[in-house]
């Protein structure tokens, strides 16, 4: 096919040309395959939260995500790319106008030495670390990932992972700059420290997935299939310039590496400190009745360390879920322990009493379209809900940077706050 008969399916699909777009393969010759994705996510939110300075009550409207996918092979290599618009394209300051778009950018090279399931991923991709953090969030049967998330992210980074499936047998090891994703050339004195290597290896009898990603929803099993899996990391921070790798982490921060809630990270003098996190997780699928049933269960542990002091957090995830085409019923619940040295401006942020939530949801899946709805219930149990004088309350699990109020004496409290979420979502 030559480049010129790619434009008007191209332009077919990116502005939605002769009615609905299911995507489509645009480049097929004898070697190499070209195919175009894309999903909308429209997210409508509603929250009550005890509030003396502001309503009770808030309503948003946010276009949650907007991304275009590439993906296809020349031979047996492959190649895959994602790019995020609407809210999640963040731009920080204190350079504005810097967006953080590009997700994905990677190429999978055969290793046929080896055998011909066994790859080397190279680029910009997905930590293979939690099944949570690597669900593909247009399969997700909520609104949202869980409160755990927050905790043990890594979102994506650059590196490489060297990764192979024989029969049941999965597993992955990778190295990466521990820097983030979309991180500009800067080309300053360093004192290097050791790169994050990540391992996540386990057992998938019929899940059918790899490291890198994991799927709420899939095609009917026929029999019971599940999956197993242990996850771990490690990394100790870099000086770069005036600052450090882990400080200057642009995006997809956890709360062990955000130096507003860890104390230890941006203490002057900096001293290097490591990161470790281990995990496990489980997955199944079976027929009942005249539908199916699911499950997950994931359970994760991370630490901090460096001469100041350490930060531990323990957390898990545990969810269900029954589906009866085209609705999906599903329940999950998930918490977290923070650790009594989460603190900002030398004021303590949490205590210990565990942060947990309690979500069920309903989906809608529409015949014949690529398109669903979500309605999902988050109940936030002893959640930490910080106060700006005059302005009103923030919930820190979804804005944890506003931590950074306690310099100016903002008093913290635990609330059980409850919220609704309606999530539209339509693919191609």
């Amino acid at each position: 096919m030559r480049p010129s008969n790619l434009v008007a399916p191209l332009a077919a699909m990116l502005l939605g040309a002769g009615g609905v777009a299911h995507g489509a393969e645009v480049l097929k010759t004898e070697n190499a395959t070209m195919n175009v994705g894309g999903r909308v996510q429209l997210l409508g939110f509603a929250q009550n939260v005890q509030d003396t300075a502001r309503d009770n009550h808030r309503l948003y409207l946010f276009l949650k995500q907007g991304r275009l996918m590439l993906s296809g092979n020349v031979d047996a290599w492959r190649y895959g790319m994602m790019v995020a618009f609407g809210g999640e394209d963040e731009i920080k300051a204190p350079t504005p106008g810097v967006s953080l778009a590009l997700l994905d950018a990677f190429v999978d090279i055969p290793l046929t030495f080896v055998n011909s399931n066994t790859y080397v991923r190279v680029g910009q991709f997905r930590v293979p670390y939690s099944r949570e953090r690597l669900t593909e969030s247009g399969t997700l049967l909520f609104a949202d990932r869980s409160v755990q998330n927050l905790a043990f992210r890594m979102g994506r980074d650059v590196g490489a992972t060297v990764f192979t499936k024989a029969g049941p047998m999965v597993a992955g090891l990778g190295l990466f700059t521990a820097g983030g994703r979309d991180v500009p050339e800067r080309y300053l004195p360093q004192t290097l420290g050791t790169p994050m290597v990540t391992l996540r290896a386990g057992i998938d009898t019929g899940l059918g997935e790899d490291v890198f990603v994991t799927r709420m929803t899939q095609a009917p099993p026929e029999k019971p299939a599940f999956g197993f899996f242990v996850n771990a990391l490690y990394t100790t921070d870099s000086l770069v310039g005036h600052s450090s790798v882990f400080i200057t982490r642009p995006a997809e921060k956890s709360l062990l590496l955000n130096a507003n809630w860890n104390p230890y990270l941006a203490r002057a003098p900096f001293e290097l400190g490591k990161l470790w996190q281990v995990g496990a997780d489980v997955a199944m699928r079976a027929p009942m009745g005249p539908g199916v049933v699911s499950a997950e269960l994931e359970a994760n542990f991370g630490v901090y360390q460096n001469k100041y002091g350490d930060i531990r957090v323990p957390g898990g995830r545990a969810q269900v879920a029954y589906e009866l085409n085209p609705v999906h019923i599903a329940l999950r619940y998930s918490l977290i322990q923070p650790d009594s040295n989460f603190a900002a401006s030398n004021v303590a942020i949490t205590g210990t009493k565990a942060i947990q939530q309690l979500t069920p949801a309903l989906t809608y899946n529409f015949k014949g379209f690529p398109a669903k709805i979500i309605f999902d219930l988050p109940i936030q149990i002893n959640t930490p809900v910080i106060f700006e004088q005059g302005v009103g309350s923030y919930l820190l699990v979804q804005q944890p940077d506003q931590t950074s109020m306690l310099k100016n004496n903002a008093p913290i409290t635990r609330q059980d706050v409850v919220e609704a979420r309606m999530l539209v979502q339509a693919s191609f």
